[in-house]
């Protein structure tokens, strides 16, 4: 017995997926334009978190990551 949605059958469909019809407000439309944008490379930060974790890399994780910081607020500051 197929589903009926209007003037929508379900038989011989192969998934929901088919009948769905995505809808978003303009405010949704642009939230996932901000977020699904291409992903960004900066190379001083690379570089400036890598140079903390070897130096610190005894210390927890947390702490490493703290100082990833100020190294990166460091490297700013000589710009």
């Amino acid at each position: 017995m197929p589903f009926i949605s209007g003037n929508k059958s379900t038989k011989g469909v192969g998934s929901w997926q088919e009948l769905f019809e995505p809808s978003s407000s303009e405010r949704v439309q642009r939230a996932k334009k901000r977020v699904l944008r291409p992903m960004e490379i900066c190379l001083e930060r690379a570089r400036a978190e890598k140079k903390a974790y070897k130096q610190y890399k005894n210390e927890p994780c947390v702490i490493q990551r703290a100082r990833v910081w100020e190294v990166e607020m460091y490297m700013a500051q000589l710009e």
